[in-house]
């Protein structure tokens, strides 16, 4: 068979496309397997990171919020430590003025004794008569030098429970207190014939 121009007819199919062919003959398409994703080098990228956490990990972990949060603990490091190391001179200061109170509180109460020593080491003939004075004013010097360091262990406390420097706290603390006692003890001492005597004999003539 020929068409109208004398050509033969082409047979069923001999121009159709390779689908159409296929679809005829009902010819399956070839499967097509599909090729895995090939996970990252660095699996613990996305290992870490569980359903609903907001805190990215591994190579991201450093652009987070947490991330952050832990430089801003990082720059307060340097004020914790000076923060400690404040509290330690602070308290070894008041624990040495502690047993400094114990034992000059105790030597105040025998007023006469402990000035008879200082006669001594400062080369001073004679010792000290002016006993009722020294026994009220040794009493009184007791009493400023308990007050004075109560006073210093309450403010150094307070500002350490402030987060401020308290170290200077307990060494003001202590002058303070012993100026006051050394006026407290010069009122016997002034009135004391064996120390007025040595300042009489020891000034320029």
């Amino acid at each position: 068979m020929s068409d109208p121009q004398g050509r033969p007819r082409p047979q069923y199919g001999e121009y159709a496309s390779e689908s159409e062919q296929r679809a005829h003959i009902r010819e399956p398409l070839p499967e097509v397997t599909p090729t895995p994703l090939t996970p990252p080098a660095d699996a613990s990228v996305y290992a870490d990171r569980t359903p609903g956490s907001a805190a990215p990990s591994g190579l991201n972990a450093g652009f987070g919020p947490g991330a952050r949060a832990g430089a801003a603990g990082a720059a307060v490091d340097p004020a914790r430590a000076a923060r400690q190391t404040d509290r330690i001179i602070t308290i070894a200061l008041l624990a040495f003025g502690a047993l400094n109170v114990i034992t000059t509180f105790f030597s105040f109460q025998d007023f006469a004794a402990m000035v008879d020593r200082s006669y001594l080491i400062m080369g001073i003939d004679g010792s000290f008569s002016n006993f009722e004075s020294g026994k009220l004013w040794g009493t009184i010097a007791s009493l400023v030098l308990l007050a004075g360091y109560v006073g210093t262990v309450i403010i150094a406390r307070g500002r350490m429970k402030a987060n401020k420097t308290a170290w200077w706290v307990a060494i003001a603390g202590a002058v303070v207190t012993y100026v006051i006692i050394m006026a407290c003890i010069s009122v016997p001492l002034m009135s004391d014939p064996a120390f007025v005597d040595y300042l009489v004999s020891n000034q320029p003539s």
